[in-house]
């Protein structure tokens, strides 16, 4: 049986992550991993639609990934207390910066949620599809 030392864990901060980190911590406990966590702010599709100066954008981009490491933080302490966990913002986009992410930090194991189905799948795209197929590492999908 494959053995996992390190075990990413993307996470939109959303209610159902909090779902996925019950797995995330059975997945740890069962093969003491160490435990990252990473959410990655996608802000760049405003660039596109939004008519503001480029300054305007990156205090924008900026205030969204601070606010994101707060809320990050505060996820990781609520979520696994008393476990040494990692946490991380990105910023681009979520299945490339996943994947990259994974590559650069030695990650054996992703574990992520998927719940999009039917046409919003096919409208907006599936991070969770692209990251299976281009991430170095197995890739578990828990069904929220």
């Amino acid at each position: 049986m494959a053995g996992y030392k390190k075990i990413l864990f993307p996470t939109d901060l959303g209610e159902e992550s909090k779902k996925i980190a019950e797995h995330v911590k059975l997945m740890a406990g069962k093969f003491g991993a160490d435990i990252e966590i990473v959410y990655v702010a996608s802000v760049g599709h405003y660039y596109n639609t939004l008519d503001m100066p480029i300054a305007g954008l990156e205090h924008f981009e900026t205030e969204v990934v601070a606010a994101a490491n707060t809320q990050i933080k505060s996820f990781a302490e609520n979520q696994f207390a008393g476990m040494k966990v990692k946490t991380q913002v990105l910023s681009g986009h979520p299945a490339d910066e996943i994947v990259d992410y994974a590559e650069k930090n030695g990650i054996d194991l992703i574990v992520m949620g998927h719940s999009r189905a039917g046409l919003e799948r096919v409208l907006l795209g599936s991070v969770a599809h692209r990251i299976l197929k281009l991430a170095p590492v197995p890739v578990m999908i828990v069904r929220v």
